[in-house]
């Protein structure tokens, strides 16, 4: 239902926006979203949870873990996270989205396969690895802020 919802709001959401959800769509879907992943956590299911959302652990894994390293101060704003440095260096909107989203598709399937035999969530690091890698060779450096 969520999924549908989404799907048929994102058409009138693209570029250029004709409509736009803000807070009073996004904070209630974002809650329900995480609600709905909490309790999968909670069930023998659990690697779906992990695989769903593995891309974005793995970029905030990185850009936290170089911001530490780098003993800047984590806690103040950044435009670091992988959507931005690459959004910076001028690429479309659209080709981040869909190289996210073409992840997150074989992220469902992997999560999917999951609910059979568990192991086979250790295969959702391949597109996670392939996307992040084809994705920050596009985006602009760090250290070019």
């Amino acid at each position: 239902v969520v999924a549908g919802a989404c799907a048929g709001f994102l058409p009138l959401n693209w570029h250029k926006a004709k409509a736009f959800m803000g807070d009073v769509g996004s904070v209630p879907l974002g809650l329900l979203v995480g609600w709905l992943l909490l309790r999968t956590l909670t069930t023998e299911a659990w690697p779906v949870a992990i695989c769903l959302l593995l891309f974005y652990y793995v970029d905030t894994a990185i850009t936290y873990g170089g911001r530490l390293a780098r003993r800047e101060r984590f806690w103040e704003p950044h435009k670091l996270y992988l959507y931005q440095r690459t959004a910076a260096a001028g690429v479309a909107h659209s080709h981040i989205v869909a190289t996210v989203a073409v992840c997150n598709l074989f992220l469902i399937g992997i999560a999917i396969a999951s609910t059979m035999n568990r192991w086979l969530a250790l295969t959702a690091i391949v597109p996670v690895a392939l996307s992040y890698t084809y994705l920050s060779r596009r985006a602009k450096p760090i250290n070019a802020r």
